[in-house]
């Protein structure tokens, strides 16, 4: 899939190879999770990472021949946009990106860490380790709210204003 996504965009396929967090025993070309992703405000030379971003998708999306373009767009288009916007890789330590789940799912975080960031993929893993409340509460004093589903209009609320 590589070969067509950089050869979409006239880039060449990085040289950098990496191990992804618990998955790949040999290297690979790098590919990130977009579950979680960092990157300065500021525009760059190609302006702010985030159109960057979105218009690598848009490209990327009109690739007819590419499988799998949903639901994983977001991770085929996040390396080659970070390249685009003239940035590069700054993987995060596990400890600002412990994943939960896999082979470690239900198991504690370790004790010998500090672990600041969790990446789980439904709340029931949050439960699983004993995180699901410390979550509701963090997302209750930072947005107000004890679920994200109520952070956005209601179909009702947006078709009643329509």
């Amino acid at each position: 899939i590589w070969d067509d996504i950089y050869g979409t965009l006239d880039m060449p396929i990085p040289p950098e190879r990496m191990h992804l967090m618990r998955r790949s025993t040999e290297p690979v070309i790098p590919y990130f999770s977009a579950g979680l992703v960092v990157f300065p405000e500021p525009p760059g030379p190609r302006g702010r990472f985030a159109q960057v971003w979105y218009d690598t998708a848009r490209a990327i999306d009109r690739i007819d021949t590419l499988e799998n373009r949903r639901p994983y767009l977001d991770q085929m288009s996040l390396p080659p946009a970070i390249r685009r916007a003239g940035l590069d890789w700054n993987v995060l330590p596990e400890e600002q990106h412990f994943i939960l789940g896999g082979r470690l799912r239900g198991q504690p975080l370790p004790e010998d860490r500090e672990i600041s960031t969790v990446h789980y993929r439904k709340q029931g893993i949050l439960k699983e380790v004993g995180l699901h409340k410390i979550a509701r509460a963090k997302l209750r004093d930072h947005t107000g709210v004890t679920f994200v589903r109520r952070l956005t209009e209601t179909a009702e609320e947006q078709t009643a204003d329509a």
